[in-house]
């Protein structure tokens, strides 16, 4: 069982707990300092000191916080790079499991703050594609050292390549191998889960990706040069990508994305924001929905559907691209199905005053949508939405944190697996983000325009 499942991780824009001020890149631990002091101190040579920090968005601290919550035990506060909003990955576990525990919570936060910062990078590279290389001249310069700082950003020269970076870049250039003049060593072929010995990482090693010397392949260098090459063609290959559907496009431009450090993310975003404080204003609306150049169509069930959505659904969703070519939007649970069609519903209504929805003031919205949308019990409807907030675990008489959380995740891995990490971006709602979709590329059915959420 995957560690994000077996200590219960998962994201929350609020917590019921208080926490010191600036807390972002800190792992509080609650309980009692007297009895957590000396793991702590054990977690903190075992686990953060093996920590390369050139390769996280934080150099975490644990700290210990004298505090209790049924639902978690360990908190990180992570922040959103562009719309600073801060939100929390959350685990439950047992004291002798936080090993494991803290290194799946460094993972579930690095990977969160790496998609967030990707997706910036998409929008500034596609909204003001001159800045962008200006800026990737200024943060990816040559050699080392104070001669070569500009505006206080720390330059990055020769960084090492194995081989998943190799082909990265190779995709990147538009070529299938490097020649030997490019002065890169050959790469070894070694099992993921096994050193060169036959030694298996540790489960914290496994959680955190932590990879020992004898478990690398050997390492070459990337010059900056290459690595500008390649990031020259990423403004071009996202607006195919998004323009076109062009699957190569999209499948290049991934793997360029997947070459930027966390510090190269962090001082590209930084760097243009000072050289155009408005490039994210308009964040998660107009550059995206102009260039995505999708339509949301949603109609009442009819027997030609059943091929698409159930006898249950009772108006079904169809997301059309710029082909012409029409496919449906379910999602694993019905709720978040519930949940997608009130922000779809909400962005046609109030254009651009739309914000984020706050789920726990629209029981009755949320109820006459659900019986309007899809065939269900008043019952199970509204046990449905007290479920999003807390539920009863099973033959026990606690509670547990609810499943909003869990229906927004279902819907952005649903969309990411339908059109990609790249395209599902203005699709993309909850959590401080709504729909980014152009109202007038939505098309609803009169009788939903009743409905209000604000």
């Amino acid at each position: 069982m995957e560690p994000t499942n077996i200590f219960d991780i998962r994201s929350q824009s609020t917590i019921e707990i208080n926490l010191p001020e600036n807390p972002c890149g800190n792992i509080f631990i609650l309980g009692h300092r007297s009895a957590l002091s000396d793991k702590i101190a054990e977690l903190r040579t075992s686990i953060i000191g093996n920590l390369d920090c050139s390769a996280t968005f934080y150099q975490y601290i644990l700290r210990v916080l004298e505090s209790g919550n049924e639902d978690y035990n360990i908190v990180c506060p992570i922040k959103d790079p562009v719309s600073e909003r801060v939100f929390y990955v959350i685990a439950k576990c047992e004291y002798d499991e936080l090993d494991l525990a803290v290194s799946a919570v460094i993972n579930e936060a690095e990977g969160q703050m790496r998609k967030l910062a990707e997706e910036a990078v998409v929008v500034a590279a596609m909204q003001d594609p001159d800045l962008f290389m200006s800026v990737v001249d200024k943060v990816i310069v040559e050699g080392h050292g104070d001669d070569n700082s500009k505006d206080g950003i720390t330059p990055f020269g020769m960084l090492p390549m194995g081989a998943v970076a190799g082909a990265a870049l190779g995709m990147a250039l538009g070529i299938d191998s490097f020649d030997d003049n490019l002065d890169l060593c050959e790469s070894a072929d070694v099992d993921a889960d096994a050193d060169m010995s036959g030694n298996s990482p540790s489960m914290h090693e496994a959680a955190l990706g932590i990879v020992k010397e004898t478990q690398r392949p050997k390492f070459g260098t990337i010059s900056a040069k290459l690595k500008k090459q390649a990031f020259s063609n990423l403004p071009k290959r996202l607006t195919l990508t998004f323009e076109k559907q062009n699957t190569h496009d999209y499948e290049i431009a991934k793997q360029t994305m997947a070459m930027f450090t966390p510090k190269e993310n962090m001082a590209i975003l930084e760097q243009m924001y000072r050289e155009n404080p408005e490039i994210f204003q308009k964040y998660y609306a107009t550059a995206l929905s102009a260039s995505s150049r999708y339509e949301i169509h949603v109609r009442p069930w009819k027997s030609s559907y059943r091929s698409d959505f159930k006898d249950r659904y009772l108006y079904c969703i169809y997301l059309k691209n710029a082909k012409g070519k029409e496919c449906p939007i379910t999602f694993k649970n019905y709720p978040a199905y519930c949940i997608y069609m009130m922000y779809i519903i909400d962005r046609v209504q109030r254009g651009d005053e739309v914000t984020d929805l706050v789920m726990k003031n629209l029981r009755k919205e949320f109820c006459q949508l659900y019986k309007t949308i899809l065939s269900e019990t008043d019952r199970n409807i509204n046990n449905f939405y007290d479920g999003m907030d807390y539920r009863k675990v099973e033959d026990t008489d606690k509670m547990r944190k609810g499943r909003y959380d869990d229906y927004i995740k279902d819907i952005h891995n649903t969309l990411e697996k339908l059109v990609g990490d790249f395209d599902s971006i203005p699709l993309k709602v909850g959590h401080g983000r709504h729909l980014s979709v152009m109202p007038e590329r939505i098309f609803i059915d009169e009788k939903l325009t009743k409905f209000k959420f604000a």
